[in-house]
């Protein structure tokens, strides 16, 4: 199978993607690991060859989107031609992103605790990313705050749950400005300076 960049893809990605749409279509209890071989077009022992259960299918889901997002935010975060402000928007920007694909369809899996855990893996993953360019910015002198990782995580946590669109459907204009005034107060900047950063978050 190849992605749209002509790339191969793997066995275990596409054992995963199968997974996910049968999840999707009848939930975790009712899909069985034959099911998920004959929509990947594997053998059963292909199947149990890279994944032992359900459940370590679902865990590889998990992890594979962490680790997807970590490539992408860990991109931005080492960009040297952008100032603090510029990699806070593009985090913003690309998280946008993300939570309107993988992370919105993963949510539509059935009868599976999956929002606790990719919500958890969000923040315990992505958010030390955003603490590295709060700390840029102190240093910078542009923010001030004495908790950059404690105060990331709490704004992860709550834009993961917030302006998910599977969650809550698209984010108020009333929402993205409280979230904005807040986001601001927590870094002791006026909230004009975070408006252009937030902009992903009003389309």
């Amino acid at each position: 199978m190849l992605e749209p960049g002509g790339m191969a893809r793997s066995t275990a990605d596409s054992i995963l993607d199968a997974a996910i749409d049968l999840f999707i279509e009848s939930g975790f209890e009712t899909v069985s690991m034959d099911a998920i071989a004959l929509r990947t077009g594997v053998a059963k022992g292909t199947l149990y060859y890279h994944f032992k259960s359900k459940e370590g299918i679902v865990e590889a889901i998990v992890e594979r989107f962490a680790a997807g997002a970590e490539a992408a935010l860990g991109v931005i975060v080492g960009d040297p031609a952008l100032n603090p402000l510029e990699k806070m928007k593009a985090l913003i920007d690309k998280q946008t992103e993300l939570y309107g694909a993988s992370f919105s369809k993963l949510h539509k899996m059935k009868y599976i605790d999956i929002h606790l855990r990719t919500q958890r893996a969000m923040v315990d993953r992505l958010s030390p990313f955003h603490a590295r360019i709060v700390e840029e910015g102190i240093a910078a002198g542009i923010w001030k705050t004495g908790y950059p990782l404690e105060f990331c995580r709490i704004t992860m946590a709550a834009s993961s749950i917030l302006f998910d669109p599977g969650c809550y459907g698209p984010a108020s204009e009333r929402l993205v400005t409280a979230m904005i005034e807040l986001t601001a107060r927590g870094l002791g900047v006026k909230p004009e300076a975070l408006e252009w950063a937030y902009s992903a978050l009003r389309r």
